[in-house]
């Protein structure tokens, strides 16, 4: 009889302790947490446009653009979006934090970069089936850059570059039962790397200027398991390789002519999720003295294997005024995605930079 009770006893002490169970996460296969490189002051293609504030993520080839020691910053500043549910929203995590921050030494015919870069920033706070929820993801990193300018006489100029990354990743998730009970939650915090390629090429006509340019860029990735009080979360953290190309029709008639196209291999972020490829265009008119002023488009979106993507797609709208005084550069640009963006993209977006030159 005493083992009959025994038993008992085992089996209801196995069945109160909680199942720990397993679940694959893939924390970049939101596409709120993309940051929008493509908003600048003065237009912006990542393939060729020089970005002093974003050595980090622009062509490194473009290093080679600045003759003198160069510093620049950028901030941004988004409002909150529905990332699919009228239960949840997005917004930036770590707000105060500037986005991208460069330093240029020009050396010889050679430029070399150093930047800080956040590649994917997001906080999602929501509920699911009555019960609140929470998960934050922020990569940020150091990348350093260099190039080399070849002169090709009146064929113009070539560069080619390279660029490192160090990247630092945060992720966590958690929830809390409806009774108010013990929340459910874990953190984890890993490295990783990434580096690029990149070339340019720049000619000086009779009447107009051309610059074409491309980067690729790829990263490594983390595959961590991540501990929490009832479950633990297999995390498959990995940033879409991309390649950037970029032109820019320059010195025309009052303005000049910016276009971009990305192709994205969302493929390697999550199995659920396809290529695909963005494009950009702006129109930089050039004002009196050293003004600028652009007015600009690019698409945004990610496109799921079996979900229709016409609510997370969208056309951001932009403009944008840059102005020099002295040795500093100052940007401002705004962009909305409201009257073109898909029900969860709707957004207006806010970017700040500076930069110097210091002699």
């Amino acid at each position: 009889m005493h083992r009959v009770v025994i038993r008992m006893i085992l089996i209801t002490l196995m069945l109160s302790v909680p199942v720990m169970a397993q679940s694959d996460v893939y924390p970049f296969d939101d596409v709120h947490g993309y940051p929008h490189y493509n908003l600048s002051g003065t237009g912006m293609a990542l393939g060729v446009s020089p970005s002093l504030a974003g050595v980090a993520v622009t062509n490194p080839a473009a290093m080679t653009e600045w003759p003198a020691n160069l510093a620049g910053i950028a901030y941004h500043a988004e409002s909150s979006v529905d990332p699919g549910s009228s239960n949840s929203y997005h917004m930036r995590r770590a707000r105060w934090r500037p986005s991208m921050i460069g330093v240029v030494e020009p050396w010889m015919e050679a430029g070399v970069g150093l930047g800080y870069v956040q590649r994917y920033n997001r906080l999602t706070q929501g509920s699911s089936s009555g019960s609140p929820y929470y998960e934050e993801v922020l990569v940020e990193g150091l990348a350093s850059c260099m190039s080399q300018r070849y002169d090709l006489k009146r064929a113009g100029a070539f560069d080619l570059g390279v660029r490192i990354e160090y990247l630092r990743m945060y992720y966590s998730y958690g929830t809390r039962d409806l009774a108010g009970g013990p929340a459910n939650s874990g953190e984890l915090e890993d490295t990783f790397y990434g580096w690029a390629v990149g070339a340019r090429w720049k000619r000086q006509f009779k009447h107009f200027r051309v610059e074409i340019g491309s980067q690729y860029e790829t990263f490594t990735g983390v595959n961590a398991t991540m501990s929490m009080r009832y479950a633990s979360r297999e995390v498959h953290a990995q940033l879409p390789t991309a390649i950037h190309t970029g032109l820019i029709l320059g010195d025309l008639p009052w303005v000049d002519l910016v276009l971009g196209w990305s192709h994205i291999r969302y493929s390697e972020v999550s199995d659920n999720l396809n290529d695909r490829d963005d494009f950009s265009a702006s129109v930089v008119w050039r004002g009196p003295a050293a003004m600028r002023v652009n007015l600009g488009a690019w698409t945004s979106g990610i496109d799921e294997q079996d979900n229709d993507d016409s609510e997370l797609n969208t056309v951001y709208l932009q403009t944008g005024i840059s102005y020099q005084i002295d040795n500093a550069l100052m940007e401002i640009a705004l962009a909305d995605s409201h009257f073109l963006g898909g029900e969860y993209r709707k957004q207006t977006i806010l970017r700040l930079a500076v930069s110097y030159t210091m002699h």
